[in-house]
Order: structure tokens, then C-alpha cells, then sequence
């Protein structure tokens, strides 16, 4: 429960770094980091994925939150790179996926965030015992290679593809790559959209929320207890959104309404509609991408800064520790 509420806070105090400016014309109400923290944490810890998360004793929740500490760190200390990435390095160690990471900490401090990645997981790797490792790879493969990666409660591509091929029969064998590489592409497009402009830590947490849904469309087993993770591009989603330009309200308005529609479901069993098609949960997921890319694109338009004050004085930085 602390850890759903630290997770929910984390998540607010990072969107409204990619709130719009709310002293725009145009623009919407304020909000601030305390009322999105009280509904995303009250859409956390009601939903059914937090309950199964609890009732299955997984871990996303803790991955979630360290994940969500490093990237807040490299907002905080951009010239400390071992902090964020042994943070980083530890929820790697939890789970796997929060690995995507990686791309914004290296956005963020080049080649000098290669040793401290490379340590702090060496070092936690020793820790966790050669022995252990081995085991949780073993395992992992194990159920890859069985029908519980492919059953329809499953949130992968590969499970959607083994569902399309088993309840239609025009799904051909190859229907798995096109569904793996839509929201691929969807997360490269919003990354290089965001990347081409430089550092901000607007665009590090809007990239960090993108790098969410692939965490749970890319990975073969992707079960209801992941969808704690969603709550962070929920909350960014929300601080943007509702802070955007409202001139052209009919696009606002199928936004906002996408958006809710998505905290709906994702706060459902994948359970309770059958056959999966419905209760899948990949097409919300691919939809949170496009929402992403969406409010990128429309809030990017006009901001034109090739180059970030953050960047210019680690530059700077690295200019004198080099003359030093």
C-alpha cells in the first residue's frame, strides 16, 4: 500500500514536469502534483491490477517505483550519473523491462553513464548469486515455451497473435510481427520526435512514459499484475492533456475522452470479457502509445529550442574537468 501511494506521488511530481505552461493563452486550469497524485492513487490501489499484484505477491510495483526514482534523479542531479543508474540498475535487477530505461539515462549523460550502468549491475548481479540468475533465466524460458505465455489473459503480441490465429481463420502464422513491430515503431517515432529537440526535463518524462507500454507489449508474459505500471503514463497523460491548448476543442475533447476511456479498462480484469479479443488488454496499450504521440506532436510545434540549458552546461562541465 505505501509503496502504490509512493508510486502514485512519484508519478504526479514527474507529469507535471510534462505539463504544458499554463500561463499560455489559451490554456486550461492548473493543476497541481497533489490532486493528480489523489486520483491516480485512488485509480491505483482500486484497480484490479493492484490487487492482483498484492494477491499474487509480484514486484512490479517495486521495479515501478525505483524506475520512476531514477528518472526523477536524472532530473534532479544532471550531473550525477551513478545515482540514477544504480537506481535504474535495481529495478532491473526486479524485473527485466524497466531496462528500456537505458535510452533516456544515455540521453541524458551520453558515454559517461556507460561505467555506471555497466558496474552497478555487475555488482548487483554478484550479489544476487551466478546460482539465482541462472534459475530466473531457466524459469523465464520455461514458461515462454509454454501455452501460459500464449493464453488469452496474456497483454503480449504473441498472445495476441496466438489468440487471432486460434478464434479466426484468415489469421496467417506471420500476424505475430506486425503486432510486435506497431508498437515498436509508435515508441521509436515519439522517442526520435522528442530526442531531435534536445534535452528538457519536459521531454525526459514524456520519453520516459512512452518507454511504458512497450514494458508490457514487448515481453512474453505480460499478466493483469503489470497494469500497476500504467498509472505513470496515465498520470502524464493527464497533466498534458489537461493543461493543452483548447482551441481546437474537438481534438481536446476526443483526447480527453480516449484517455478516460483507457483508466477505464486498464483498471479491469482481463477476465471478465470473453474471448480475449475484448479482453485483451494489447490494443489499450498500442492506444496510451498513440496518445503519447499524439500530445507530443501537438504540444512540440512550436517549441523550438535546439539546444537545452541543462545540455550547454554539462558541456560546459566536461570543458573544465577536461582543462583541469
Amino acid at each position: 500500500m505505501a509503496l502504490a501511494v509512493a508510486a502514485a506521488v512519484l508519478s504526479a511530481k514527474l507529469a507535471m514536469k510534462a505539463a504544458c505552461d499554463p500561463d499560455l493563452s489559451g490554456q486550461g486550469r492548473r493543476i497541481d502534483a497533489t490532486q493528480l497524485a489523489l486520483v491516480l492513487g485512488f485509480w491505483l490501489m482500486t484497480s484490479y491490477g493492484f490487487m492482483y499484484e498484492v494477491e499474487r505477491g509480484n514486484i512490479d510495483l517495486y521495479a515501478l517505483f525505483f524506475a520512476l526514482l531514477s528518472v526523477w534523479l536524472m532530473l534532479r542531479l544532471p550531473r550525477s550519473t551513478w545515482w540514477p543508474a544504480i537506481v535504474l540498475a535495481v529495478a532491473i535487477n526486479l524485473k527485466f523491462y524497466p531496462a528500456v530505461l537505458l535510452v533516456i539515462l544515455f540521453w541524458r549523460y551520453r558515454w559517461r553513464a556507460v561505467v555506471p550502468v555497466v558496474v552497478a549491475n555487475a555488482v548487483l548481479l554478484l550479489i544476487t548469486g551466478p546460482g539465482n540468475v541462472r534459475n530466473t533465466m531457466s524459469a523465464l524460458t520455461a514458461i515462454q515455451s509454454t501455452q501460459r505465455s500464449l493464453w488469452w489473459g496474456n497483454h503480449s503480441a504473441a498472445a495476441l497473435a496466438n489468440v487471432l490465429r486460434q478464434a479466426t481463420g484468415w489469421a496467417p502464422s506471420w500476424i505475430y510481427v506486425p503486432l510486435l513491430l506497431i508498437p515498436l515503431a509508435l515508441w521509436a517515432l515519439t522517442l526520435l520526435l522528442l530526442l531531435r529537440r534536445g534535452w528538457s526535463d519536459r521531454r525526459a518524462v514524456l520519453a520516459a512514459a512512452a518507454c511504458v507500454p512497450v514494458m508490457g507489449v514487448v515481453p512474453a508474459i505480460s499478466h493483469d499484475y503489470k497494469l500497476v505500471l500504467y498509472v505513470f503514463p496515465l498520470a502524464v497523460l493527464a497533466a498534458v492533456i489537461a493543461t493543452m491548448s483548447r482551441r481546437d476543442l474537438a481534438v481536446w475533447s476526443a483526447l480527453f475522452g480516449l484517455l478516460a476511456l483507457a483508466m477505464m479498462f486498464l483498471s479491469r480484469s482481463s477476465l471478465v470479457i470473453v474471448p480475449s479479443l475484448q479482453g485483451s488488454k494489447y490494443a489499450l496499450l498500442v492506444l496510451l502509445q498513440l496518445l503519447l504521440l499524439v500530445v507530443v506532436w501537438e504540444t512540440e510545434q512550436g517549441a523550438a529550442e535546439p539546444a537545452q540549458a541543462a545540455d550547454a552546461a554539462l558541456t560546459t562541465d566536461d570543458r573544465e574537468e577536461a582543462v583541469e
